[in-house]
């Protein structure tokens, strides 16, 4: 995946919201497997503080799906985490310059390098209270830099830079013939201690079949087991070698537990696949079978330390509404809504 760190002055205007238009922009172009954005700040005149309001403002009003967060100042180690370090303006480059170094490997550029306006600077509204017109111009630089990736290859959907191609994968029903799979999956799962949101009762079921019976009754609504909703689960199967790498379910309606805490839609990826894209494109493919089952929106959770998931839904187009915490597992979940 091409990782790119949009940086402004204080990490609460500009930076914040070209991450956020960016990672829409991604999200409707089918590229969230592949790019992916962060910001930071050049000063610490703002560490720990929230989004300013101008900047949720505007992006509610264009409907570019946010979510609170903290802002944070760039760091040397920041250059050789991400493939692209793009500033907003001059004094944001000099000042960064001071934290990294050399650029050694270019990758280092102003936003609207990407557009017909290189070398010009996009104004901080926190000094013009001009939202509006950083909006445009953190729009078109994005936009113009999403262009730029594309045209870095033939194939836009296939690789970009720092990214290794993730094989296509496609969602299926649960089988016999992928029995042995998902009791591997099971096992690394368990050895990792890794959560197996999304896979039924794969955790305590004492064999495969058993796994499979439970998770095709749950799908038929003649046979929901006494307690349970109906639900349908998915594998998520790389095309090039047939093997199980996530898996996702959907619960096509609430029971009290779900409403308040767990959502419509939970899903895993087995340790060994993960950092690979495979969530964000299975929830991606997910979403339209949602619609076909009468959802107008889908409701999921994730734990506040998992920021893995909480990408993988904001590039979905999930939308914040609240915290909640559940007292059973004693955790904090964060709600967030997608509407289909």
């Amino acid at each position: 995946m091409t990782k790119i760190l949009f940086i402004c002055h204080g990490n609460i205007c500009r930076s914040p919201m070209a991450e956020f238009v960016f990672n829409h922009l991604v999200s409707k172009a089918g590229l969230s497997s592949e790019l992916h954005a962060d910001s930071a700040a050049t000063s610490t005149e703002e560490i720990g503080n929230d989004i300013h309001g101008g900047t949720r403002r505007k992006l509610a009003q264009m409907k570019i799906p946010f979510s609170s967060r903290r802002a944070r100042q760039v760091t040397k180690a920041d250059y050789r985490l991400y493939d692209y370090l793009i500033v907003m303006d001059g004094n944001n480059l000099r000042n960064l310059r001071r934290v990294i170094g050399e650029d050694r490997d270019g990758k280092v550029y102003k936003l609207l390098d990407f557009t017909d306006r290189k070398g010009e600077d996009i104004a901080d509204p926190w000094y013009t209270g001009n939202f509006d017109e950083t909006y445009d111009d953190v729009k078109e630089g994005c936009e113009g830099l999403i262009g730029y990736l594309r045209e870095q290859y033939n194939d836009s959907r296939s690789a970009v830079k720092g990214f290794d191609f993730m094989d296509t994968i496609k969602l299926t029903i649960p089988a016999e013939e992928y029995l042995d799979q998902v009791w591997d999956y099971r096992r690394e799962c368990m050895e990792a201690n890794s959560d197996m949101d999304g896979c039924g009762p794969l955790r305590r079921s004492e064999t495969p079949a058993e796994w499979l019976a439970n998770v095709t009754a749950c799908m038929n609504p003649d046979t929901v087991p006494e307690g349970k909703v109906q639900a349908t689960l998915f594998l998520a199967v790389r095309k090039s070698d047939n093997k199980v790498v996530a898996m996702i379910q959907v619960r096509h309606y609430f029971n009290e537990y779900l409403e308040k805490y767990a959502g419509n839609i939970g899903y895993s990826t087995r340790p060994s696949e993960r950092r690979k894209g495979y969530a964000t494109e299975m929830l991606r493919l997910t979403l339209p079978f949602c619609r076909e089952i009468g959802l107008d929106r889908v409701l999921i959770a994730c734990e506040p330390d998992n920021p893995a998931s909480r990408r993988t839904i904001l590039a979905n187009g999930g939308v914040y509404e609240c915290t909640v915490h559940e007292p059973g597992e004693d955790i904090d979940l964060e709600r967030y809504w997608i509407d289909l």
